[in-house]
């Protein structure tokens, strides 16, 4: 039984990759329906890459909890301007690669040593004090309470937890515009750019619309992709991979396109089968 629309529209996440009979069903339906396709497609992509970004943000709360819990991270109080701490003094967080964060209220430690470090952060009695590359710069306690509008603002495990997750939400968010920028602008443009040479190429052996051959290769840019991904998970990796193969699965779609009888396995004009997306979920997957 040949798939209408929707089947089409959802056999186009896997047929790419293995069905030559696909090319030709889905450049039948248009530009627009390959546009709209690829809209959804990287649109997911984007979601789902931002579903991981969010997850390894996610994953520290537990980290600041612990680093709190086992007395790695002190807990501070600053309250009127004036830093209080609970546990040892100097409380060293970070001293390597010419990174300097320190805690300290006892008067021990004033200043961070430009000549050591190329940056850093020391939180004295009364100040925070931070070194970026040559510029050093100190700014009163006081400043704190009034920026965040807390006095006393408490540091400990519960509140610098509660602001990584308000943070890595807004950070999630801007991750998934612009993804969605990159994905699905972005990419949809290099197609079309790509296209122009390629229907150039074609047009002087044979005559083709370039909608029709912008949306073949709409199509190709998924199994493009999904191979792209394979490969580097495997560890191969060269420069201009994913427009490589992408020209490839173009090639390859645009003779079943172009020449639908010149291949004896694909036939005169051979069934889709849509069903057979579902073999390829996992491979999507």
């Amino acid at each position: 039984m040949e798939p209408g629309g929707a089947g089409v529209f959802f056999s186009a996440f896997v047929l790419p990759c293995a069905s030559l009979s696909f090319y030709r069903r889905a450049v039948r339906r248009g530009t627009g329906f390959a546009i709209l396709f690829f809209v959804i497609f990287m649109g997911i992509v984007a979601a789902l890459t931002t579903a991981g970004v969010t997850r390894g943000l996610l994953s520290v709360t537990d980290d600041i909890r612990n680093a709190f819990m086992e007395g790695r991270v002190p807990e501070i109080t600053i309250s009127g301007g004036l830093a209080s701490v609970r546990g040892p003094q100097p409380a060293i967080l970070i001293d390597q690669d010419n990174v300097f964060i320190a805690v300290d209220t006892t008067g021990k430690l004033t200043g961070i040593d430009g000549r050591r470090y190329t940056s850093g952060v020391l939180l004295t009695r009364t100040e925070l004090v931070v070194l970026n590359r040559d510029e050093l710069q100190r700014l009163p306690l006081t400043q704190l309470n009034e920026l965040f509008q807390r006095d006393p603002l408490v540091i400990n495990a519960e509140t610098t937890a509660r602001f990584w997750q308000g943070f890595s939400a807004w950070f999630s968010l801007l991750a998934l515009l612009g993804l969605l920028l990159w994905d699905v602008v972005v990419r949809l443009l290099y197609l079309a750019v790509v296209a122009l040479p390629v229907f150039g190429i074609l047009s002087l052996f044979r005559r083709a619309p370039y909608g029709g051959v912008l949306a073949v290769g709409v199509f190709a840019f998924v199994p493009a992709l999904i191979a792209d991904y394979i490969l580097g998970r495997f560890g191969v990796r060269f420069f201009l991979m994913q427009t490589l193969l992408l020209l490839v699965f173009w090639g390859v779609g645009m003779y079943a396109v172009l020449v639908p009888n010149g291949w004896d396995l694909l036939g005169p004009d051979r069934p889709l089968r849509g069903w057979r997306a579902w073999l390829g979920l996992p491979l999507l997957a």
